[in-house]
């Protein structure tokens, strides 16, 4: 038996099997590719792109951080103030704009007062009875140095009550105002004097439902009150005192008498 050997072309020694089949298996390359989202500062990148949180309009944004273009509370319409922006970046907020300024020494929008200015309001004017009304820090009124007293407590507490109860304050029918000379002064329910029971008879003036008063007799005679005649007088309730007056007709005192034919 005569046995060749035979050498493999290249220097490569072939992989012989049992079944004399020859195998060459290339090596497989695997390739990864992983996504990378890049975050500036902070900044979330959206799908399409756009950097909300960057500080920096892009694409649609309205805002973005404290970045608003030239957007402003006063563009908007507002006094003042700071706009804010949502974190989509979508819309800028306004909620801390300003629509009037406080202590700015003019009264503005819903403010009640600023400064000194009080809109001529006072204590009174709010339903208080007295005080000293102030400008509070939100320019809205602060009442707490107005006071409220009750009428009905017997007790004179403020100029708005005239009296209280039987309170006078040490007046009586002749020393108000009215031209009173006597009769009973009382108070009301209000706190204001009551001067149904006081009278202005006897001041010399006809006043009211008078008749007279002294020697003021007004333009009426005996003769108007259905008389003959006599001298009317005033009597001390100022009504007409009538003793005077007679039903005798009354001659006059130079009678012309009528010439003989």
């Amino acid at each position: 038996m005569v046995t060749v050997l035979v050498a493999a072309c290249g220097g490569s020694e072939p992989s012989t099997t049992g079944d004399d089949t020859t195998s060459t298996t290339a090596p497989e390359t695997t390739t990864s590719t992983t996504e990378t989202t890049t975050s500036t500062s902070g900044a979330d990148e959206s799908s399409t792109g756009t950097l909300c949180g960057n500080g920096m309009l892009d694409d649609d944004e309205a805002c973005d951080g404290l970045e608003f273009g030239d957007v402003t509370c006063q563009t908007q319409g507002f006094l003042a103030g700071e706009l804010s922006c949502t974190e989509d970046c979508s819309a800028f907020r306004t909620k801390d704009c300003l629509i009037s300024i406080c202590d700015n020494g003019e009264i503005e929008g819903p403010e009640e007062c600023d400064g000194d200015l009080l809109a001529d309001a006072t204590c009174v004017s709010l339903g208080f009875d007295e005080g000293t009304l102030v400008c509070g820090g939100e320019c809205l009124y602060d009442t707490r140095g107005c006071v409220t007293f009750g009428c009905g407590d017997g007790v004179i507490n403020t100029k708005a009550e005239q009296c209280d109860g039987k309170d006078l304050g040490k007046n009586d029918c002749t020393t108000i105002e009215g031209g009173f000379v006597d009769g009973t002064l009382a108070c009301d329910g209000k706190c204001a004097f009551d001067v149904s029971g006081c009278t202005q008879c006897g001041n010399g003036v006809i006043d009211g439902l008078e008749a007279c008063d002294g020697e003021a007799l007004g333009d009426s005679t005996c003769m108007d009150l259905g008389y003959g005649g006599g001298v009317i007088a005033c009597a001390v309730d100022c009504s007409y005192d009538e003793s005077g007056c007679t039903n005798d007709p009354v001659r006059p005192k130079n009678p012309v008498r009528p010439k003989n034919p």
